[in-house]
């Protein structure tokens, strides 16, 4: 008698349900990718379990909790079976290609009471040609005129279309979404768009919980779709509901400086108060030589603790675009606007000059919201090997005066340009800061430290009087590292300001000599004697900065 395996013996109801949990390993949907033209990969991971039995493949086929979303490349196949086989539950559909949006259109139209979420990107495989114009904006006229009572996420991507030119700018508002409604999109909470725009005016905007804008008047801020900065605190004033607000290279903007507001003819920019809102994203490039628009926007939004704030500005080596303004300009000084100002507990700053440098900000660990503000050469943090224009030794202290009024508690510094002069300065203004962590990747920076921290404040006393905890990483282990912190730890007892605890992580530390072991041992001991409690050195395997296996 043949032994059934305990596999096979499973419900059909359990093996569906590891089906599904396979095709969304992190909780998050596992688009069925049907693409032919071998430049987009393989089938997500789920589909092969409809090629090892029979018994799978009837189970995986039925299975309509698999069959609910798909990423269409070149072909439409994909949709027809996701509409086939999902029964009448809702489904997410992708549409990445002029020929897949065009055939997909009578599928749609068919089938719009059950689409949840919608993405229409007009990109392109090398195989494929650029978008043609006219052609695309039909195409967006009849989306617009369906009607979708399930669809909850709206992404439209106009990247690749093949814009023309007019008038000396890019035609961009001719991907105008004017028909849209709150009728025929009564469940519409996320939008996303990029490079296409849904008019100010729209009812649309007031029931949106994600609202994504990207590049919408790209090229031209006198054209329809632009908007001044005034007139854009009214458009989010609308936007009530509103949770997360993602502001990408808002070329759409008009900035003008800000009016005067002792001039009684001239009316000050609104001030908007979003109650949900709880994450912001903002990103420019190429254009902070000058006040930027975007980040102009949270100087007039009332911004509760809870918000988590990002903030991310690139430039090319070039000086036309290099900053030329202090870091103080990127975020509103008022603390009723930006609470996190005066809340905060923990800072994060971390320079890799030529590259990239990030501050980050956040309340007691508990506690929701952050502030985090990266600044780099090149869209990304690896673009460029060039040296950064902009002196961070400055924007340093500029970091900690934001702060200044706030009870930071612990700072962690990743750095590698650190001068005694701005160091002491910024510390200086941490008047309650009692956790200092600090990663110096080359020497010169590891001594600035040392000697800032066995040295007085510009107004008396000790840098730091509050300091009860110092974790470093000096660059790598020299013969004379521990002396260097006995002297800066001897000098602080000597000053009646004794740390708690020390903690020293170094890689490179010489081992198997059994008389350096008892030098090391010693000094730790005689280390133990100038703090309060304890004093931990750990050996790296490798530098701090190499990343683990």
């Amino acid at each position: 008698m043949a032994v059934i395996p305990p596999i096979d013996r499973l419900p059909v109801e359990m093996l569906n349900e590891i089906f599904v949990w396979m095709s969304r390993p992190d909780d998050t949907p596992r688009y069925l990718s049907v693409c032919t033209s071998g430049s987009c990969g393989s089938p997500t991971q789920w589909i092969s379990v409809t090629l090892v039995c029979k018994h799978w493949r009837s189970v995986a086929l039925g299975a309509t909790e698999l069959w609910r979303s798909v990423d269409a490349i070149d072909t439409i196949g994909g949709v027809e079976l996701v509409f086939a086989r999902s029964g009448n539950k809702s489904v997410d559909i992708g549409l990445h290609s002029e020929t897949v949006i065009l055939e997909a259109l009578p599928l749609l139209a068919a089938h719009a009471g059950r689409v949840r979420s919608l993405s229409v990107c007009w990109g392109h495989t090398e195989s494929l040609p650029d978008v043609d114009f006219a052609m695309s904006t039909r195409v967006l006229a009849e989306i617009s005129r369906m009607e979708f009572p399930m669809l909850e996420n709206l992404r439209h991507d106009a990247t690749a279309m093949d814009i023309p030119v007019m008038d000396g700018a890019l035609g961009v508002d001719a991907y105008m979404w004017e028909g849209m409604s709150p009728t025929r999109l009564p469940a519409l909470q996320e939008l996303y768009l990029v490079r296409s725009h849904v008019p100010w005016n729209s009812a649309l905007y007031r029931q949106l919980r994600v609202l994504h804008l990207e590049e919408i008047a790209r090229g031209s801020i006198t054209s329809p779709g632009a908007i001044d900065l005034d007139g854009f605190m009214a458009f989010l004033g609308g936007c009530q509901m509103l949770e997360k607000l993602i502001l990408l290279y808002a070329l759409y903007l008009d900035i003008s400086p800000d009016p005067d507001p002792v001039d009684d003819e001239i009316d000050p920019i609104r001030t908007v108060d979003l109650p949900n809102l709880r994450k912001v994203f903002i990103k420019e490039s190429s254009v902070w030589a000058r006040p930027t628009e975007a980040y102009q926007v949270l100087g007039h939004i009332y911004l509760s603790s809870q918000v988590d704030i990002t903030i991310l500005l690139s430039y090319k080596d070039d000086e036309n675009t290099a900053p030329s303004h202090p870091l103080l300009a990127i975020v509103p000084p008022s603390a009723a606007k930006l609470p996190i100002l005066h809340t905060a507990t923990f800072l994060t700053i971390t320079t890799v000059p030529g590259r990239f440098a990030t501050y980050t900000a956040k309340p007691p660990t508990k506690e929701p919201g952050r502030l985090r503000v990266t600044f780099q050469n090149g869209e990304n943090e690896h673009d460029s090997e060039e040296h950064w224009t902009y002196d961070f030794d400055e924007g340093l202290i500029d970091i900690c005066t934001i702060f200044a009024e706030a009870r930071i508690r612990n700072l962690f510094i990743v750095g590698q340009d650190l001068k005694a002069h701005s160091l002491t300065t910024a510390l200086d203004l941490l008047k309650s800061l009692t956790v200092l962590r600090v990663k110096c990747r080359d020497l010169l920076p590891w001594q600035t430290l040392l000697q800032v921290l066995s040295s007085l404040a510009p107004g008396g006393g000790v840098v730091l009087p509050t300091l009860r905890v110092l974790e470093v990483w000096p660059p790598e282990w020299y013969e004379d590292l521990l002396q260097d912190i006995e002297a800066c730890l001897n000098w602080r007892s000597q000053h009646g300001h004794e740390l708690r605890h020390v903690f020293v992580n170094a890689h490179g530390r010489p081992s198997g000599d059994e008389d350096a072991e008892m030098q090391h041992t010693y000094q730790i001991g005689y280390l133990r004697v100038l703090v309060t409690q304890s004093v931990v050195f750990e050996d790296l395997e490798k530098p701090w900065w190499e990343p683990s296996d």
